[in-house]
C-alpha cells in the first residue's frame, strides 16, 4: 500500500498562468526583487521626509511597505515553495492587501483636499467610514473563503487566490478606487498633482490590462508607477 502523504506536506494544486507570460522578460525574479527594494525605500522615505510623519506619508508608507512585501514573496518564490513557506507568506500577502489596499481612498481623498478639489471634512470622515466598511468586507468575504492557488509565469511562482466566493462584487471597488484616483486628479487645480493622479491611475488600468496575457509583472509595475505619482503628490503639496 502507497505511503499516505500529510496533508501538510502535500503542494498546493496549481492554477493557470497568463497565457504570454512565458514570453515576457519581466517574469523573473530580479526583476519583483528590484520593485521590492525600490518600495521599501519609497516607504522609508515618506517616513523621514520630515520630523513628524504626517497622515498622508504615513499612508505612503503603508502601501509601499506593503507592497514590498509582495513583491519580495514572488521574487523568492521558487526557494520558498521548497521550503513550504509560500503558503503561510500567501496568506500574509492577501492579508496586507485586504487591509492596506482600500486605505488609498482617504490618501487619495487628503491630496484632492489639499490640491484645491473641493473636498470638505465630511467626505474626508466618508472616505474612511467607506474604507473601515470595505476592509471588514474584504477579510469576512475573501480572507474566510482564501483559496490559494500555485502559479508559475515565467520564471517566479507566487500564489493566486482561486476563489470565487462573493466574485465580482467584492473585487469591484478596487476598478473603483483608481477610477475615484482618476477623478480626482482630473478634477485638481494643480497641475503638477493632476498630471500625477491621471497619469498614475491610468498606468494602473492598462497594466492590469494587460497583465491577463502577459503576467503578473506587468500589474506590479503599474502598481509602482501608481505609488511613485501618489508619493509624489504628496510631497508636492507637503502634506
Amino acid at each position: 500500500m502507497a505511503q499516505e502523504i500529510p496533508a501538510h506536506a502535500q503542494r498546493p494544486p496549481r492554477a493557470r498562468p497568463a497565457a504570454k507570460a512565458d514570453r515576457n522578460p519581466l517574469q523573473h525574479p530580479w526583476w519583483f526583487a528590484a520593485l521590492a527594494v525600490a518600495q521599501a525605500a519609497i516607504g522609508v522615505a515618506a517616513l523621514t521626509r520630515q520630523g513628524n510623519t504626517t497622515l498622508a506619508e504615513g499612508l505612503v508608507a503603508a502601501v509601499a511597505l506593503s507592497l514590498s512585501f509582495d513583491n519580495a514573496v514572488i521574487a523568492g518564490g521558487k526557494r520558498l515553495e521548497r521550503g513550504r513557506w509560500l503558503t503561510p507568506l500567501g496568506q500574509c500577502r492577501y492579508l496586507l492587501h485586504l487591509v492596506i489596499t482600500p486605505m488609498l481612498l482617504p490618501l487619495a481623498v487628503l491630496i484632492g483636499q489639499r490640491a484645491g478639489v473641493g473636498i470638505g471634512p465630511g467626505t474626508v470622515a466618508t472616505s474612511w467610514l467607506l474604507t473601515g466598511l470595505w476592509i471588514a468586507a474584504g477579510l469576512w468575504v475573501s480572507f474566510r473563503h482564501l483559496a490559494l492557488r500555485m502559479v508559475a509565469e515565467g520564471q517566479v511562482t507566487f500564489q493566486k487566490n482561486n476563489s470565487r466566493h462573493g466574485q465580482p462584487w467584492i473585487v469591484l471597488p478596487y476598478g473603483l478606487l483608481v477610477v475615484v484616483i482618476l477623478l480626482i486628479g482630473a478634477m485638481s487645480p494643480s497641475g503638477p498633482v493632476r498630471v500625477a493622479l491621471v497619469g498614475g491611475s491610468m498606468a494602473m488600468l492598462v497594466s492590469e490590462a494587460l497583465a491577463e496575457r502577459w503576467g503578473r509583472s506587468i500589474s506590479n509595475l503599474g502598481e509602482m508607477v501608481l505609488l511613485v505619482c501618489l508619493a509624489k503628490a504628496v510631497a508636492q503639496l507637503q502634506i
